[in-house]
């Protein structure tokens, strides 16, 4: 038996465009924290996109489930040095994909971050059931057990309550995604498994993974390796050891192929194998190319942009010169352009965290002058441009531009003459998908 197991949900075709208002307990006031605002959502998400590729801000939310004894016998005990352990382990795996993450992509403009949150860890959720005693299939007790503690509990299945609460997180916190980590006291237990064998598996792309204290033979000193492997499931990876996924399957944003499986010709390597090919990339920060490019890191023109967020703004409107005024006016709207989903799991949503961030304009090839300022996936755009009128008869381009990574749209360009002559030129004039660089 696979010594880190996971179950795979299935693609769904179901779509989801309201957000959720529920507030859930705990989710109070984060004062001293960094907060983003609540559009932090990336552009094109719906509740149930929570993981959708390792880049951004990440609220991890981790639970340690206790048993009270109400139904099943009382056998295991959550103890303060146990818990403080889950949370050292927990963030020893944040640190190291922070720390893979930098060393990758040394030069991006993009960064990761997680965002823990320990309320339930501190205070271990009370559930009428030993879950260490029972299999895993029966999670949808106690994890049903959790959401009515959260008041998070709805009449919706607990994989959909999950999914929300998840969502939930990610507004609270301001992030981009969110995940949810149970852990499962297994400190008396004979082996640290399940009845049926498991002791840590993961929905692949979420939204939450489940891990026993002592992770079978892994012990609890290496929880926070096995909670790494088990987080880059919750971002669509594949596992590569023998009797896992195949070589011809694909996953992730780009629908990578899993080019390390076990039966690979040639292999590195990798957080997503096992035992000492394992043990040595996570003590050096690595993971085969596939799987990190699963996760969403991939630069395939190499110019220091994820191919995510290498995607041109849109920009649309009409502008009319005034010579009398000596201003040009321009009216349109401007929006984030998101890369095609291949993912054949999940939503299948396009989704982006570009924004417009500036909008900039230019005389006969000049230097580019920023007019104003943004931070929103789509937004009017409404200029007053001051033109002198000995410039009649010249070329104006405008364009939108994201602040992180210097992304533009496509350059509306118009002639400076007056509305009786030309009349007004439209957006569709621009390069849509060839903007010019910055000189």
């Amino acid at each position: 038996m696979p010594w880190i197991r996971r179950r795979r949900r299935r693609s769904s075709s179901a779509v989801h465009t309201h957000p959720v208002s529920t507030t859930f307990r705990g989710l109070e006031p984060l004062e001293g924290r960094l907060l983003l605002s609540a559009d932090a959502i990336p552009f094109g998400a719906g509740y149930r996109d929570t993981s959708q590729y390792l880049v951004g801000n990440v609220a991890v939310t981790v639970v340690a489930i206790d048993s009270n004894g109400a139904v099943d016998a009382e056998t295991e005990d959550w103890s303060a040095g146990d818990l403080q352990t889950v949370k050292q382990e927990i963030q020893e795996g944040l640190d190291w994909w922070e720390e893979t993450f930098d060393r990758y992509n040394p030069d991006s403009p993009y960064d990761l971050q997680f965002t823990p949150d320990f309320q339930w860890t501190d205070d271990p959720v009370p559930v009428p059931y030993e879950p260490i005693n029972r299999v895993y299939t029966d999670e949808r007790y106690w994890i049903d057990a959790f959401l009515t503690e959260a008041d998070a509990n709805t009449s919706s299945s607990y994989m959909d309550d999950m999914f929300r609460f998840n969502h939930a997180q990610r507004q609270a916190h301001g992030t981009n995604w969110a995940f949810t980590v149970f852990v499962v006291d297994s400190s008396n237990d004979q082996d640290g498994r399940f009845p049926d064998g498991f002791f840590a598996y993961s929905y692949h792309g979420g939204p939450f993974l489940v891990m026993t204290w002592d992770n079978g033979e892994w012990g609890s000193d290496r929880m926070g390796q096995v909670f790494a492997h088990e987080t880059a499931h919750m971002f669509y990876a594949l596992d590569e050891y023998a009797g896992s996924d195949p070589l011809e399957r694909r996953s992730g944003y780009h629908a990578t192929q899993n080019l390390n499986a076990a039966e690979a010709f040639q292999r590195v390597d990798s957080l997503m194998d096992r035992g000492i090919r394992q043990d040595r990339a996570y003590d050096q920060h690595l993971s085969s190319p596939s799987s990190l490019e699963m996760v969403g890191w991939r630069d395939g023109d190499g110019d220091g942009l994820f191919d995510l967020f290498d995607v041109p703004l849109e920009l649309d409107g009409s502008g009319t010169f005034d010579p009398s005024e000596n201003e040009y006016t321009f009216a349109g709207f401007s929006r984030a352009g998101a890369l095609e989903n291949l993912n054949p799991y999940g939503e299948g949503r396009d989704i982006t965290l570009n924004r417009v961030g500036r909008a900039e304009y230019r005389v006969d090839g000049g230097p580019w002058i920023t007019v104003a300022s943004y931070d929103d996936y789509e937004t009017p755009v409404a200029l007053t441009l001051p033109v002198d009128a000995e410039q009649e008869g010249s070329v104006i381009e405008i364009r939108t531009v994201d602040a992180v990574s210097g992304v533009t749209s496509n350059v509306f360009t118009d002639i400076l003459a007056a509305p009786a002559d030309t009349g007004a030129a439209d957006a569709s004039n621009g390069t849509a998908n060839d903007p010019p660089a910055a000189p």
